[in-house]
């Protein structure tokens, strides 16, 4: 399958307009559905204890993200995280619609951006991903548009999309790839491809002919080589080369996402109708591997090879009412540093330690 150019049709990008204001994304901020009763989560955890091979994580530190720099109180809606060219996190905040830019030991370095709709402004700043080592792009939720910074922070061009997106990730080409909400139907193509200029390159992959177009919500992470694509409310992961074509597809037969999975896809959704359980939070791409973030009924990351098979299964007690909306992982020689971006209960960056990922 080969990336195809087709232009949005007038008549199409009309609908999205008017839907996007009751289009958020899952897994931009928590919602009421997704989170589980005290009940709902021991029953869970006693239907899906940790598998006898699972490795417990050991915090290394946590540091909080603090909304105003006044404040001695850890506040704010930290919504996604990227790494920098110099080491640094660079975090997408919603409430104060900028883009904080911390060191890893949890330092303030800068805050990028101001509310409003002039250029290096936000109304709600949320996707982010580096294009080189010298531009990074962020995702305007509200104001549908990708904004571009150097490394310093300074504005360097801007585009508009007129289309709600649920996922961005950008490759070392400067190519970016999202994958937009339609509310409308499961026809249009999972994957649209734009150059930094804002030009439109192409669309590749299917969405599952599901109940609710709701359904094909996915997270989209770069591999070495190739395109990641994640379903948040199936177990379905497929990876794609750079060109479009697909290169595997794997259901991840594995407890709790295969339960959220099966509710899902059971469901008789619509637009209106009821809600679905997030099955997987995020992916993030290896060089021979993938990485998925579950959040239920405990906090695990799965390794998984390029064969589908679970290699590794690392997991973590999660607090009531946790809800993490990042993670990203750095190899230091034998070991990895894990850094996961939680929103609830308490704004702020867990980081772990781990052997042998």
């Amino acid at each position: 399958m080969k990336i195809r150019s087709q232009p949005l049709p007038i008549l199409f990008v009309q609908c999205a307009l008017l839907i996007c204001a009751c289009c958020s994304p899952r897994g931009l901020a928590q919602k009421d559905e997704d989170r589980l009763s005290d009940t709902e989560q021991q029953a869970l955890l006693k239907r899906f204890p940790t598998p006898n091979y699972a490795e417990k994580l050991d915090l290394l530190t946590y540091f909080p993200i603090k909304q105003n720099p006044a404040s001695t109180e850890p506040s704010g809606m930290p919504l996604r995280m990227a790494l920098g060219p110099d080491n640094s996190l660079y975090i997408s905040e919603a409430n104060e619609a900028q883009v904080l830019v911390l060191e890893l030991d949890g330092g303030m370095s800068r805050r990028i951006g101001a509310r409003g709709r002039g250029l290096s402004q936000f109304l709600e700043p949320s996707l982010l991903g580096f294009a080189s080592d010298s531009k990074f792009a962020v995702w305007d939720s509200r104001a549908l548009r990708i904004q571009l910074f150097d490394r310093q922070g300074d504005f360097v061009s801007s585009f508009r999309l007129f289309m709600p997106c649920s996922s961005m990730t950008v490759d070392n080409r400067g190519y970016i790839y999202l994958s937009f909400l339609d509310a409308v139907s499961n026809d249009r193509p999972l994957i649209d491809v734009y150059d930094l200029s804002g030009r439109h390159l192409g669309q590749f992959g299917r969405r599952i002919q599901a109940s609710s177009p709701f359904f094909n919500e996915v997270d989209l992470s770069i591999s070495e080589d190739g395109i990641l694509a994640a379903w948040k409310t199936y177990p379905l992961i497929r990876k794609y080369s750079k060109s479009g074509e697909l290169l595997f597809e794997h259901y991840i037969d594995y407890g709790p996402l295969s339960y959220f999975g099966q509710m899902n896809m059971s469901a008789k959704c619509g637009a209106q109708g009821t809600e679905f359980h997030t099955a997987v939070w995020k992916i993030f791409g290896g060089s021979d591997a993938y990485y998925l973030l579950i959040g239920y009924p405990r906090l695990e990351i799965l390794k998984i090879d390029f064969s589908g098979n679970i290699k590794k299964v690392l997991w973590d007690d999660a607090p009531k009412d946790l809800f993490v909306s990042d993670f990203l992982i750095m190899r230091h020689g034998t070991k990895a540093k894990i850094y996961i971006l939680e929103q609830r209960p308490v704004p702020g960056i867990r980081c772990y330690e781990v052997g042998g990922l």
